[in-house]
């Protein structure tokens, strides 16, 4: 899951009426955080073509062999493991989550406040339903394989994008031409030149 945004679910107050979901507060500014934090939108893009290219490996399950998928969606954080239908589709009205986990809205914050450009993964091994602990022990490995070739595959974009944006930036310093590439940085994010299979 490659978070578009993220929020806690979790936080807020109870009241006569029940609970309601709250804002934090960023100590630097004493002004209220957003409901939702933002995925960096230069992060956003480069992951989402990531995945295109990304080749999973089928997992078993007990209704048979089923290969992952990477989609974008809203993630949402608590401090408590859900195993429950109910508090799922709860989730699902209140905030439209497509995921919820224990980590992720924490180091969204951070990075929101602190001014550092974020994107929140996750890759999921249960689907917080009735069975999601057995699940779990099932689906964590390859859970965390799936993780592991997502970020290889961000990180080398990233690399990419870095090293064209340093050529680019020398060759105006220089007054040279840019030169003949495969890929070339573009204001709006790396532009690849020639023919992509997935979009045939």
């Amino acid at each position: 899951m490659i978070g578009a945004k993220t929020a806690y679910h979790d936080y807020g107050e109870w009241t006569p009426e029940g609970f309601r979901v709250g804002r934090t507060v960023d100590p630097f500014t004493g002004k209220p955080n957003p409901l939702f934090f933002p995925a960096d939108a230069g992060l956003l893009a480069v992951a989402e073509k990531a995945a295109l290219d990304l080749k999973l490996a089928p997992v078993k399950t007990a209704l048979g062999e089923r290969t992952p998928r990477v989609v974008t969606g809203v993630i949402v954080t608590g401090d408590a493991f859900v195993a429950s239908p109910a508090k799922k589709d709860a989730l699902r009205k209140e905030f439209k989550a497509d995921a919820t986990e224990m980590e992720g809205a924490a180091v969204a914050q951070i990075c929101w406040q602190r001014r550092v450009p974020c994107l929140i993964l996750r890759s999921l091994s249960d689907s917080a339903g009735a069975k999601a602990l057995e699940n779990v022990l099932l689906f964590e490995k390859s859970a965390a394989q799936n993780a592991a070739l997502l970020v290889t595959s961000i990180v080398r974009r990233l690399e990419v994008q870095t090293r064209l944006t340093s050529e680019s930036r020398a060759d105006a310093v220089l007054g040279r031409p840019a030169p003949e590439l495969e890929g070339r940085w573009h204001p709006r994010g790396l532009v690849e030149v020639g023919a992509d299979e997935h979009h045939k």
